[in-house]
């Protein structure tokens, strides 16, 4: 006989541990299903830039208090083009800004508020299928040798996940640009501001995550592999295209931490609900790394079907569950057009001419307010 649970969530990524922290925070019983270890999950490097919403989501659950003391504000980003650095102070265009706080440290303060409190989370436990999902009274989710049955089942499992594929038939995607090879480096930042730079070679990117690593970007060619690219040629290519003319600033080099070549290609499932199953963050939805969108849109979309569960729950009313996908979509639609757009000014493109042209779109950033303060609105939501 299968155990119960009333809420299986599937991947305990930062979507899926603030749901399940919500849900317990209201005595309601939920399961948290893992395929990695809890050791991995707390090193794996991912996003690090948070939204004003999702610092507030995160204050309002009492889920932000190590984020309080250790994360840093970031109110401006840097251009790099030509040689030419630019600042453009955003926050005080759009009256907000960012927290930098690397994504696997939030893991790691919400697997702890989760345990602490008494919650059911089984690492290195594989999710291998949702079943069950249409006109019955229960899900059924499947371990290998054990099965869970459960009112609701939440896919946080990413976009490979068995979630998204019951739902495959819905899923949309567009592949957009170059690829970019993703670093990162056992190194303190080289830079105050995250910094966007153009250059003939490329686009090159120097992200912000604590005082002690960094991560960085590169665009490469489609056809190249992580094989394609040494540290040798890593640091090369980073002090080429993130050089200053006239400019004493240097790049602080370190230990290769990790690094993948990522595709751009941005899906989108245009149902993200089927019977006793609803998808959250990458198993509803992919989006490039260009404008940090992933990690916010995905507590979003928690914070969004936590309070929906709640109600269906506590108050037996599924109104606003029936409603989810409605509801979540045209927010992830803003988030996919806002991405794709600044991937579009950030890829370098092949040929002199529009190569110029980005560099004539970049630069209405700093010559029209109204430009400047549509992009920082759009950068901070």
């Amino acid at each position: 006989m299968a155990d119960h649970t009333a809420v299986a969530i599937v991947g305990a990524g930062p979507a899926g541990l603030l749901l399940a922290n919500r849900l317990l925070a209201q005595g309601l019983d939920c399961t948290v299903f893992e395929r990695r270890s809890r050791r991995d999950l707390e090193q794996l490097p991912r996003a690090g830039l948070l939204t004003p919403a999702s610092v507030a989501v995160l204050d309002r659950n009492n889920l932000a208090a190590s984020l309080r003391v250790d994360s840093t504000p970031h109110t401006t980003c840097a251009f790099r083009i030509d040689g030419r650095e630019t600042l453009l102070a955003y926050a005080r265009y759009a009256r907000r800004h960012h927290t930098v706080y690397a994504q696997h440290h939030l893991v790691r303060d919400l697997i702890s508020t989760y345990l602490d409190a008494g919650g059911d989370l089984r690492f290195s436990t594989p999710c291998t299928a949702v079943t069950d999902l249409d006109n019955s009274p229960h899900a059924t989710v499947h371990t290998g040798a054990a099965a869970f049955t459960c009112t609701y089942v939440v896919g946080c499992d990413g976009s490979r996940g068995v979630s998204r594929g019951a739902l495959a038939p819905y899923t949309i995607s567009h592949h957009s640009a170059d690829p970019w090879v993703a670093v990162l480096a056992a190194c303190p930042p080289s830079v105050d501001h995250i910094t966007y730079a153009l250059h003939p070679d490329g686009f090159a990117g120097h992200m912000l995550r604590d005082k002690v690593t960094s991560r960085f970007y590169l665009q490469c060619n489609p056809a190249e592999t992580t094989d394609d690219w040494p540290a040798e040629r890593i640091w090369e290519q980073l002090r080429r295209r993130l050089s200053l003319s006239q400019s004493s600033w240097s790049l602080t080099e370190g230990p290769i931490l990790s690094r993948e070549v990522v595709n751009m290609t941005s899906e989108v499932s245009t149902r993200l609900q089927r019977g006793r199953l609803y998808l959250v963050g990458d198993a509803a939805h992919t989006v490039s790394p260009a404008g940090a969108k992933g990690l916010n849109l995905a507590l979003a979309d928690a914070d969004h079907l936590a309070t929906a569960l709640i109600t269906a729950l506590q108050k037996k009313d599924e109104r606003q569950l029936n409603a989810y996908s409605e509801d979540r979509l045209p927010h992830i639609w803003q988030a996919q057009q806002f991405s794709h757009e600044f991937l579009n000014l950030l890829n370098t493109p092949h040929d002199p001419f529009r190569y110029q042209l980005n560099s004539a779109r970049l630069g209405q950033l700093f010559s029209s307010p109204s430009h400047a303060v549509s992009f920082a609105l759009d950068y901070t939501r």
